[in-house]
């Protein structure tokens, strides 16, 4: 094989599925500079954007995201005026496949986990059959909750703190998100896992 051909990478799904697969809730969706330090430019559907990314256990992947609307405006409209109120919302489906990349440049050797997905169903007719990769960065937190009256400790009694653990997946397009006065800025978009 010459030296310049690219060897196929292996799809890690396999190993990533379970942390992976699910609901996700969209907390925020940020497009910052991509100077150093970079600056937060703008919020594409709002400070509290209101997306969904659905996993299943055999990858395929449904992203649907929009701005919150402004509940006044959207009840002042009439129904034929649907798509205005509605104008905000993007999405596409297909199955997604996970690999490692990496070994040098800024990433400092590490290799980072990516999806690559083609796009088989899409908001944009542009993106339909075309290629959406992510980096995916996976976080763990842990809260301490409190018991419900009803739940009983090791001792018998109610009451009590017990340890809860949330999941997040940062996701960064490799493809610059172009701004409307030309400016490439490099989207982060964080989410939690609900289901």
């Amino acid at each position: 094989m010459p030296a310049e051909e690219k060897q196929e990478e292996k799809n890690l799904w396999t190993l990533y599925s379970p942390l992976i697969s699910g609901g996700w809730k969209c907390l925020s969706f940020n497009l910052f500079s991509k100077s150093h330090p970079p600056k937060l430019l703008a919020q594409p559907h709002g400070a509290t954007p209101l997306g969904r990314l659905y996993i299943s256990p055999r990858g395929w992947l449904a992203v649907h995201i929009a701005a919150v609307p402004d509940r006044d405006v959207a009840s002042d409209k009439k129904k034929e005026d649907h798509v205005n109120v509605n104008g905000g919302l993007a999405m596409y489906c297909g199955y997604l496949k996970l690999y490692r990349r990496g070994g040098g440049g800024e990433d400092n050797g590490e290799e980072e986990l990516y999806w690559r997905t083609v796009v088989e169903v899409s908001s944009d007719s542009n993106l339909i059959g075309g290629v959406q990769e992510r980096k995916v960065v996976f976080e763990e937190m842990e809260r301490k909750k409190k018991k419900s009256d009803g739940d009983s400790g090791s001792d018998g009694g109610g009451g009590g703190e017990e340890e809860e653990k949330s999941y997040y997946m940062i996701l960064e397009p490799k493809q610059d998100w172009i701004m409307e006065d030309g400016t490439k800025t490099r989207a982060i978009l964080k989410w939690e896992k609900f289901e």
